[in-house]
Order: C-alpha cells, then sequence, then structure tokens
C-alpha cells in the first residue's frame, strides 16, 4: 500500500516541476511575441559601444540624454552599418504583457492545481482507509486465532479487550455480564489505555446498572437486545447524566455496545462495551469489524459451552459404564480396574488387601413378601450404608442381585479386619424401613480372600477365592463365630 503512495506523490512533484517549465516558457513567448515590436527604449551604439543616438516616448532623444535601465534588452546588429541597435522594457511594460497573454491560461492553471489537490486528498484518505481497514482484518483474524486457543470464558474475554484497545485505537473495552437477579452488572474484563484506578481492580467487578457509562449502555443493550451507538454519553440521553468519576470518562466522545449471542440465543450473553475519545472513530468498517469480533467471541463460547456439555455427556456416560443403575455403587468393569490397583499398592507397600464378598441373607424372602420394588429400597438404602461402614480409603462395589464385594486395603494382618467387619455387620443388621411403611431386617454372609497370602496371582482368581470362602460362611451359618470366613483360616 505505501508503494502505491510513494508513486503518486512523485507523479504529484513532477506536475509541478511541469508547470513551472510551462510558465517560463510563457514568459518567454510573451517577451518574444509582445515586446519585440513594442519596446520603450531604442539605443543606436556604435563599434565601440557609444551611445550615438536614442528614442524615447514616441520620438528621438538630443545626444547625450538620459536614460534609465530597463529590465530586458535586445541587441540587434544594423546591417551596413558598423553599430548596433538595441531595445529595451520597463518592468511595467513587461508585467502588462505577461498578464496580458496569463490571462487566458490562468484558469487552466488553477483548475489543474485544484484537480491535483482533490486527487491527492481523495487518494491519501483512501489509502489510510484502506491501510485502517487491512488493520481491522488483521485484528479480526488475530482475535479469532486468540479465541480458539484459550480454553476458558475469563481468558477469552481479556483477550478480546486488549486487542481492541491496542489494536482499533480506543481507550476503553469491557465485556460485560448481567447477573441473573438483581440491577447489577458484572465487568467481566477490561482494558484501557490510560492508567485508570479501575483497569488495576480484580475482575470480575459488580457494577449498578446505573453505575459507569459502560454498565449503563449494557444495561440497555440486555434490555432491548440491540447494539447501542455510537453515542455521545455527553449528549445522549441514555448516559447525559451518568455519574462516572473514572479518570479516563473525561476523554471519552463516543462509546459503541454491541450484544454477544451465544448457541442461537436471542438474549445477549454478554456485551462488548468500546469507549473512544474521538466523535468521528466508529467509522463503517469500524463498526463491522467490532460485530465480527462480537460474533466470533459468541462462536468461541459456543465452542466452549458445547465442548464442555461433550466432556460432561462423556464423563456421565463413563460414570454409567462403571456403576450400577440402582445403586450407583461401582459395577463389576470399576471393580475389576479398582482390585488391579489394589494388589499393586498392596505389593508396593507390603501390606494386605481383603477381597470381601457378601451375600444377602433373608433378601428373597423380602422380594417374596412386598415385591420386587420393596427389595430395591433394600439394595439402594445398603448401597447408601455400606460405603459409610468402611474407610475412606476402602471400595464397595455391587456384583449383581444381592452380591456386593468390598476392598479393604492397607492391613497389616488378618485381626485388622475384626473391627471394619463388625461395623460393615451393624450397619447391615440396622431395620430397614420401605416407603410403603414396612419395616424389615437382614442379614449376610462374607467369604474373604487376602493377597497377597494365597496362591493367588490375578484379580480374577481372588474373586474365586473369596466366593469359595463365601460358599463356606453360608454352609455354616449355625455354628459359624462370625458372619464372614477368611479362606484358609
Amino acid at each position: 500500500m505505501l508503494w502505491w503512495s510513494n508513486v503518486f506523490f512523485v507523479a504529484l512533484a513532477a506536475t509541478f516541476v511541469g508547470l513551472a517549465f510551462w510558465q517560463a516558457a510563457v514568459l518567454v513567448q510573451v517577451i518574444q511575441a509582445g515586446f519585440s515590436t513594442h519596446p520603450n527604449i531604442v539605443l543606436l551604439t556604435n563599434s565601440q559601444g557609444q551611445v550615438i543616438s536614442s528614442w524615447k516616448d514616441g520620438h528621438w532623444a538630443p545626444l547625450g540624454s538620459p536614460w534609465s535601465a530597463g529590465v530586458g534588452m535586445l541587441g540587434i546588429p544594423v546591417p551596413g552599418y558598423l553599430g548596433t541597435l538595441h531595445m529595451q522594457w520597463t518592468s511595467s511594460s513587461v508585467r502588462q504583457a505577461f498578464w496580458r497573454a496569463e490571462r487566458e491560461r490562468l484558469p487552466i492553471l488553477l483548475f489543474v492545481l485544484l484537480l491535483v489537490g482533490g486527487v491527492g486528498w481523495f487518494t491519501q484518505n483512501l489509502l489510510r482507509q484502506l491501510i485502517r481497514l487491512r488493520q481491522y482484518q488483521a485484528v479480526t483474524l488475530l482475535v479469532q486465532q486468540d479465541l480458539l486457543s484459550q480454553d476458558n470464558p475469563q481468558a477469552m474475554y481479556q483477550r478480546l479487550v486488549d486487542n481492541v484497545v491496542a489494536q482499533t485505537e480506543a481507550i476503553g473495552a469491557y465485556v460485560i455480564a448481567r447477573e441473573l437477579e438483581g440491577p447489577f452488572l458484572t465487568i467481566q474484563a477490561m482494558a484501557d489505555a490510560d492508567d485508570d484506578p479501575l483497569s488495576d481492580r480484580a475482575v470480575p467487578v459488580r457494577y449498578p446498572v446505573q453505575g459507569i457509562c459502560p454498565t449503563i449502555v449494557a444495561g440497555e443493550v440486555f434490555r432491548t437486545g440491540l447494539q447501542q451507538g455510537p453515542l455521545n454519553p455527553s449528549s445522549s440521553a441514555l448516559t447525559q447524566d451518568v455519574n462516572d468519576d473514572r479518570s479516563v470518562f473525561d476523554r471519552v466522545r463516543s462509546v459503541m455496545a454491541i450484544p454477544v449471542f451465544v448457541g442461537g440465543g436471542e438474549i445477549p450473553f454478554v456485551v462488548l462495551v468500546i469507549e473512544s475519545e474521538e466523535i468521528q472513530h466508529f467509522t463503517r468498517s469500524l463498526q463491522e469489524t467490532l460485530k465480527q469480533l462480537a460474533t466470533s467471541l459468541g462462536l468461541g463460547l459456543s465452542r466452549y459451552f458445547e465442548q464442555r456439555e461433550l466432556e460432561q455427556a462423556k464423563a456421565e456416560i463413563e460414570n454409567l459404564a462403571r456403576h450400577d443403575m440402582l445403586t450407583h455403587l461401582p459395577n463389576r468393569r470399576f471393580l475389576e480396574e479398582q482390585l488391579e490397583q489394589a494388589m499393586a499398592r498392596a505389593e508396593r507397600h507390603g501390606k494386605l488387601l481383603a477381597v470381601c464378598m457378601l451375600d444377602l441373607d433373608g433378601f428373597k424372602p423380602v422380594n417374596d413378601a412386598y415385591g420386587h420394588e420393596a427389595g430395591d429400597e433394600v439394595l439402594v438404602t445398603l448401597g447408601k450404608r455400606l460405603p459409610e461402614a468402611l474407610r475412606k480409603s476402602d471400595f464397595v462395589a455391587r456384583l449383581g442381585g444381592d452380591e456386593f464385594v468390598l476392598l479393604v486395603e492397607d492391613l497389616s494382618g488378618p485381626n485388622d479386619l475384626t473391627p471394619i467387619l463388625a461395623k460393615v455387620e451393624e450397619t447391615m443388621n440396622t431395620p430397614i424401613p420401605l416407603s410403603h411403611g414396612e419395616i424389615v431386617q437382614i442379614s449376610g454372609s462374607m467369604g474373604i480372600a487376602l493377597y497377597p497370602f494365597g496362591k493367588e496371582e490375578t484379580g480374577d482368581q481372588l474373586l474365586r477365592s473369596a466366593d469359595h470362602a463365601l460358599y463356606e460362611s453360608k454352609s455354616h451359618k449355625a455354628d459359624r463365630a462370625h458372619f464372614w470366613v477368611i479362606l484358609g483360616d
């Protein structure tokens, strides 16, 4: 763009040089055409250059008459005579002859000068607009790239206002959000060309809607859903009575507020407010650029929220895949993952891991007497009580039906299990109220396999060993000392 400007000014300089040469040529033509036949003084000199006769004011003067020097002299040899005829003109006659000829050329000269000046002004203005447009396009691209690289809305807001102030000659930019309830707005991000005290405050900052100029125009955008401005805050009915104590506000001559929509919504999610110290700052191209930036912010926010919803949905699906639908306890898949990790921790720390398989006694009579919904209530209640009976480092899962598995870690020996399992037994024996008013009470049987203790090397082998111990426990209900049996005990 700059090379075009340089070429134009070279051409303009060449035009003025050409006009100067043209004027010089005109003067030569005037002298040659007009003065050669109308001299003011004629002198006749001999071969030694002495004046022997003079002609002035229409008659020959006596020899030795005084004469004054003119502005120009033309010497012509006289044929057949050893002398020279000199013709001379006064300055007034030169001026009269020049302007007599120049009157015809002067309008042309003025027209050319006005044309060149007009073309120069138009070209300069066009160049300025094109350069600013390229700058705005670069800002739009820069902001779009920045928004794609940010991982949270707050970072998006701050990068946007920083770029607006740095690249568009604005003196202030703000991203303002509305609170769900109450007459307050929140400035989520701000950038200021000056060191205003407001810009030193940590964002977000809460302000009443009528607090400062940016919140007033933002509040109107939230109310109408439409762009506000550009407007002059000192003359606009919306802001002329504002009590804005910011130091930068004394310089603000134009304000513009643009709504930012997210996900195709009709209500602005946030509002972008820009302040300028120039009344005509917001040109059409700048307004379009700022609207594009607001649209880009809306798209960036939509992308962020969509990704977050997708991650939440993915996490929820993953959670459902690893948890029991009824009790919300971990299921077999989650148990297998946790069991493998617990075995590694037991080996690393030199401690015992107890794999406890629990089966409910008296659960089938509850189903038969009160229905499966009552049985589900029993399972849900136990699903809440069992984790509370264990330590935070322990784990409980539902295998299916009325079977549960408990992983008890960090045991120094089998005796460490006794107080923990006694608490589990107490929890199981606590009566369970049903929704229809009945109260049921159940018990359980448990088989335990310890690791590393026997020959088991895998999680599946440990579960089978615990299941075998559970069978032993259920087979000796009448004569067992506890509701649990440790394999090999």
